[in-house]
């Protein structure tokens, strides 16, 4: 597996130099039990996999979010800790043109998309199993995915499985799923790796993981997952992406970092053997051996008692009135400096501080009022995603998109005229996407005015039915919830 895996190009002589300095034996191909998690150390090696692409590993969430198309996100923890609404910002990143990758294994409702369960999924296939594990699974790539070069069997341990994606604006593909005789009966032929493109915004990727442990170190030796790890770091990576933000627990973390200050990894049971000392290359000094030999040097120096040698006949030869003037002089200039200091103290300016009156002038102030008046697009942006809200009933940001004309075919929204259809595919797009802060008057008149019109042929006659939206839009329609709503 190791000779297939180094193949001539950056990402794999990179990732192999890091799995032969980073703990774990190539020779015991075998992994550790499923109740010992001593093998898990991180996402070091991925990490390294996507710098290696050219993005750089940032900590600012803030900037990757609010610039989708040139950044990436990935997600990986305690999922069940974030809320709904951070869900649906990292699903409006993804329709944006941004990259998202989330791995995880704990029960987790992502909402809007698909549901997460947790494992571990079990087989009683002898082939389908690794090392006598029954769930530690070797499951086949489908050669149909995208993500599928190069990869023919991925190694999952104690992995997880989700549910049918329902964000049907995504276009999804099954990268790996589980066997046909799996445990729980529910995981059987589930997915366990999906990945989704959006082909509206024509850049959007969103893939799913159900094993935190795919991508981990410990696991990259196993099966084809090294080569996997190369081609999600490729996807996350691709066109003009500058930027990845790493989310842990619902928190900013580099991993890099958490890893040094946690500690060196312990020695593996089975060591290579040690190179002859002439083959050893000299590492550069570390800061614990710079101070070791700082201090070596300033205990020879204290042993030889150089400076009491050097000092001891120098003020022997210094007269006694040179010492009396020394003495006059240095009391001088602190009485001096002591009189400065009260006078600066007690001194009061005697006119208060001038303070310079700048006027602007009449181009200055109708230019400033101009741009003031011109910046309706935040304004729309809240008005179309409010109304988007009162037409579907729902918070869903895939609910919405039914209303689209391409759509329409399962709404009442056919029936509309082509200027209404238009200015409801507007509307929605403005709403999912968003707009430029600066928008012309006229433009956002005509946005209300169609907001009116539609608004009252809804009233006549819904534009879109509550069959045709996702689950989780159920409890967003029902009275009894907008009622306790705070």
């Amino acid at each position: 597996m190791f000779a297939a895996f180094c193949r001539p190009s950056n990402s794999s002589t990179l990732l192999g130099i890091f799995l032969m300095l980073t703990a774990g034996s190539v020779a015991a191909q075998t992994p550790a039990p499923p109740a010992d998690d001593s093998w898990q150390m991180g996402y070091r090696g991925f990490e390294m996999l996507v710098e290696d692409t050219g993005m750089s590993v940032v900590t600012d969430a803030e900037e990757a979010l609010n610039l989708p198309e040139s950044s990436a996100v990935v997600v990986s923890g305690r999922l069940n800790r974030m809320i709904a609404s951070d869900w649906l910002r990292l699903r409006r990143f993804v329709a944006q043109g941004g990259a998202l990758l989330v791995i995880g294994e704990e029960a987790c409702e992502i909402s809007g998309v698909t549901t997460l369960k947790k494992g571990p999924v079990t087989t009683s296939q002898p082939d389908a199993t690794f090392s006598g594990y029954n769930d530690v699974l070797q499951i086949p790539v489908r050669s149909q995915a995208s993500l599928s070069r190069g990869v023919s069997t991925i190694v999952a341990n104690r992995s997880g499985w989700l549910m049918r994606p329902r964000d049907q604006s995504l276009r999804w593909e099954v990268v790996a799923a589980t066997p046909a005789d799996s445990q729980p009966t529910a995981a059987a032929e589930a997915a366990i790796l999906l990945c989704g493109y959006d082909d509206l915004s024509q850049s959007g990727v969103f893939i799913i993981c159900a094993d935190h442990s795919l991508l981990s170190d410990g696991m990259l030796w196993y099966g084809d997952n090294a080569i996997l790890a190369i081609r999600i770091a490729e996807a996350l990576g691709a066109g003009d992406r500058e930027r990845c933000v790493f989310l842990r627990n619902g928190r900013i973390q580099n991993i890099r970092s958490e890893m040094e200050n946690r500690g060196a990894p312990p020695i593996p049971p089975s060591r290579p053997p040690i190179p002859p000392p002439s083959q050893i290359p000299e590492e550069p000094p570390n800061l614990e051996t710079l101070i070791r030999r700082t201090n070596e040097f300033l205990d020879l120096l204290q042993r030889s008692n150089l400076a009491n040698e050097w000092l001891k006949d120098r003020p022997g030869s210094v007269g006694e009135v040179r010492w009396l003037r020394l003495i006059v002089f240095l009391g001088a200039l602190l009485g001096c400096l002591l009189l400065l200091w009260r006078a600066f103290r007690q001194f009061r300016p005697l006119l208060p501080e001038w303070k310079k009156r700048v006027m602007k002038s009449m181009y200055q102030a109708t230019a400033a009022d101009q741009i003031a008046k011109a910046e309706f697009g935040s304004a729309a942006e809240v008005l179309c995603r409010s109304f988007c809200r009162e037409l579907s009933g729902s918070v869903l940001e895939s609910d919405w998109l039914m209303l689209r004309s391409n759509a329409a075919q399962t709404t009442s929204a056919a029936e509309l005229p082509g200027r209404l259809r238009r200015g409801l595919d507007e509307i929605v797009s403005i709403a999912v996407r968003g707009t430029a802060v600066t928008m012309p008057r006229k433009r956002f008149e005509e946005l209300g005015k169609s907001m009116r019109e539609l608004r009252l042929r809804n009233q006549q006659t819904r534009l879109i039915r509550s069959d045709h939206l996702s689950s989780g839009a159920a409890s967003v329609m029902s009275p009894i919830w907008s009622r306790t709503r705070p």
